[in-house]
Formats: structure tokens, sequence, C-alpha cells
């Protein structure tokens, strides 16, 4: 008789036992040991952008045990493929608003906004990365038409000082 591994994983799902740890499932069939973040030392959330060091970036969407499932976008737009990969390799990459917010907040830039006259009767509102001085004074770091661009302008002459 030859045992398939569909059969085990459908054996398992019947007692309700974790594929990889073998413990008792919950109500919501999730493993509490394996689900558990301080289990593997890593939390992810769906939707979080992730790298892996074979496949590249990809979308965290579900973990099972040791196991993420990921989306992986292959060769155009189009083409996408879902990856059980082992949760260890992956590394979390940061949304670049995230990126943006924590710079603002290490660095004690403020935002602010002000309304930019042409002469011509044009108003438009301007988005300003303020970095203050020991004297209370704000130095104007970069003026544009949004807040992402003011920051990234801020943030490209820094990283050029």
């Amino acid at each position: 008789m030859t045992i398939r591994e569909d059969d085990i994983e459908r054996e398992m799902e019947e007692r309700n036992i974790c594929f990889i740890c073998h413990n008792e499932n919950n109500e919501n069939g999730d493993c509490p040991v394996c689900n558990n973040p301080s289990t593997y030392g890593v939390n992810f959330q769906f939707g979080d952008r992730v790298y892996h060091p074979e496949y590249g970036n990809g979308i965290f969407l579900k973990k099972r045990g040791h196991s993420a499932f990921l989306l992986k976008e292959f060769n155009s737009f189009d083409d996408f493929r879902g990856l059980f990969v082992p949760i260890e390799d992956l590394e979390l990459i940061p949304h670049p608003d995230t990126v943006r917010l924590d710079w603002l907040e290490k660095n004690q830039f403020e935002l602010g906004t002000h309304y930019d006259d042409d002469g011509l009767g044009f108003i438009d509102l301007r988005y300003v990365v303020y970095q203050p001085d020991k004297q209370g004074c704000r130095i104007k770091l970069s003026d544009e038409k949004s807040y992402r661009q003011a920051i990234d302008k801020a943030m490209q002459q820094e990283q050029e000082k």
C-alpha cells in the first residue's frame, strides 16, 4: 500500500492536527504553537511586502506552521503564482511611507504647508519639510507639491551630505 502526501494531509485535517508539530489545532484550524509569533520570532501580517532570497519580492498571504504562503509576480503583471516557502527565509520589506515617517521621527523634522502666490493671481498650496534648529527657528529643507515629494527630496538631500 502506497501512502500519498495528500492522504496524510487529509487525515491530519480530519483529526484537526498541525501538519508541522502535530499538536491539536484550535477551533479556527490554527496551531497554537506554530502560529505563536514567539515560536519563530516573526510576525508577518496579510499584505506585508516580503523578500525571499531565491524568489525575490512577494506579498505575504498566510502562515501555516513553518511555511508562509506568498504571492509572487512572474514575467508580467497578469502572471501571479502562489508559493509556499519556509517562513524563516523571509525578510520584511518596509512600506515606503513607513520609511518616510520613521525618517521624519528619527530626525525630528516637521511637516508644514504654505500658500505660494505666483503674482498672477494663482495661489498654489505647497508642502514643506522643516528642520528645527537650536534657536527654535525652522529651516526649510524642501518645498514640493505633495508631502511624499517633499519628504523624498529632503531625504535625498540628507543622503548627499
